[in-house]
């Protein structure tokens, strides 16, 4: 049977004993509930509430607000009025979605060859152009208007009625130009579906729009007024989005050739998506 030396010894003794309460692994016995209590809350120098506190404002601050979240600020949702009397916001919308098919080009970066990519709807041309763009991300999608990136608009119907779309070949595909399915006015005519005809909704969005002749054409020129000022003009802009109530009008220019559409004198119902409460205000548009 073997002995410890003398050194094993000293060893052995100087080793403090865990089972004593050491102040490296156990709390102080000395230390009442409360001071325990205290002491287990700290955290390498740091209350574990304090830094819990500070998780959650870092979570707040860091989370980036998505731009559909609009229960903090909810928006009004315009609304046309008829001759008849008032009509909801929602029995608007879903009664009156206006299909607008939009068409971009974009040069391959690796090839001679014209990519076209086309979107249905304003939120798809948002998402298609941040693809390319992410800078994009910093316009709101409210504001956002595809016919200020490069959109142009190839067909436009409603509820069955084509008022715009291309025309092809049949004996070879290639595109010829624009049809008219509905028109009524004089194919001389520059406005063959004014803004009373052409409008509707793309999500919570009231657009209007004219549909001319020279559809594209490269002389076409629209020019949009609200109460007799100016809003936007452009060479592709047949449509805009209906933001404020007033008087809404539109020049369309075709070389020497110009056309003015009529006010239409409607009544806008503003009302909140997510309460009952409703404001009207008269939009002549």
């Amino acid at each position: 049977m073997s002995t410890a030396t003398e050194e094993e010894r000293e060893k052995a003794s100087s080793c403090p004993s865990t089972q004593e309460g050491s102040d490296l692994l156990n709390l102080p016995l000395h230390l009442d509930a409360a001071a325990q209590n205290t002491a287990s809350d700290v955290f390498m120098g740091i209350r574990k509430s304090e830094l819990s506190e500070g998780f959650e404002n870092l979570m707040k601050t860091s989370t980036p607000k998505s731009p559909f979240d609009v229960r903090e600020s909810p928006k009004p949702v315009y609304a046309l009025k008829d001759m008849k009397g008032n009509i909801s916001p929602e029995d608007a919308i879903s009664g009156n979605t206006l299909f607008i098919r939009y068409e971009t080009l974009t040069e391959s970066s690796y090839s001679e060859v014209v990519l076209k990519s086309m979107s249905f709807s304003i939120s798809q041309c948002y998402d298609s152009v941040s693809l390319n763009n992410p800078l994009i991300r910093e316009i709101e999608l409210e504001a956002f208007d595809p016919l200020e990136h490069g959109f142009t608009i190839e067909e436009i119907s409603k509820g069955g009625k084509s008022f715009v779309d291309r025309c092809y070949n049949s004996s070879s595909d290639d595109e010829c130009g624009y049809i008219f399915p509905q028109a009524t006015a004089q194919p001389s005519s520059l406005i063959l579906h004014p803004p009373s005809e052409v409008w509707g909704y793309d999500r919570n969005e009231l657009i209007m729009g004219v549909v001319a002749s020279c559809h594209n054409a490269a002389d076409a020129w629209y020019v949009w007024h609200r109460d007799g000022i100016k809003i936007k003009e452009g060479k592709t802009c047949c449509c805009v989005q209906i933001k404020a109530p007033g008087s809404y009008t539109v020049e369309v220019h075709s070389g020497e050739e110009k056309a003015t559409s009529d006010p239409v004198m409607r009544e806008a119902i503003i009302k909140s998506r997510y309460n009952d409460e409703s404001i009207s205000d008269h939009m002549e548009s």
